[in-house]
């Protein structure tokens, strides 16, 4: 049996008042993360730990780095992301939450509340970018059809 360093990690798009969470990396994560060590910019989310079912850990990474409570909606997408060291399975998922109070961990200085505008002039990474972008349609979509019992 072949051994490598796997990880799956569940991430979020966080929704409040069409605005989504885009967090910045402290100088600590930036040197101590194992993938896109060059990239500064972030969701919400982390690594899974044995036994925790998806959302479980999702809930609890969220509350880790942001203090916030959420609402998870669904996936909106799911990647490898495969290094020589790693590889990553990585689900995103579409969140809502009802406050915008973020209270920050260790591991992020900065966050940003932006909206769909906002969001198109911000400069980060397209991949990163397309995924906000993703969850706001999806959200637009949901509200208009009623299906987020008003979050």
């Amino acid at each position: 049996m072949i051994i490598r360093n796997f990880s799956l990690v569940v991430k979020a798009v966080i929704i409040k008042d069409g605005k989504v969470l885009l967090l910045r990396k402290s100088d600590h994560e930036m040197n101590a993360t194992k993938i896109n060590k060059y990239i500064k910019l972030d969701m919400p989310g982390g690594a899974i730990q044995f036994f925790e079912k998806n959302t479980e850990g999702l809930r609890r990474e969220i509350k880790e780095e942001t203090g916030l409570h959420v609402n998870i909606v669904k996936p909106i997408g799911v990647y490898d992301a495969i290094k020589s060291h790693i590889h990553l399975t990585v689900i995103t998922y579409l969140c809502t939450c009802q406050t915008t109070n973020v209270s920050l961990s260790y591991e992020h200085d900065e966050y940003y509340w932006l909206t769909s505008e906002e969001l198109e002039n911000f400069e980060m990474p397209g991949w990163l970018k397309k995924y906000y972008l993703i969850a706001l349609e999806e959200h637009k979509n949901m509200k208009e059809l009623n299906l987020l019992d008003n979050k």
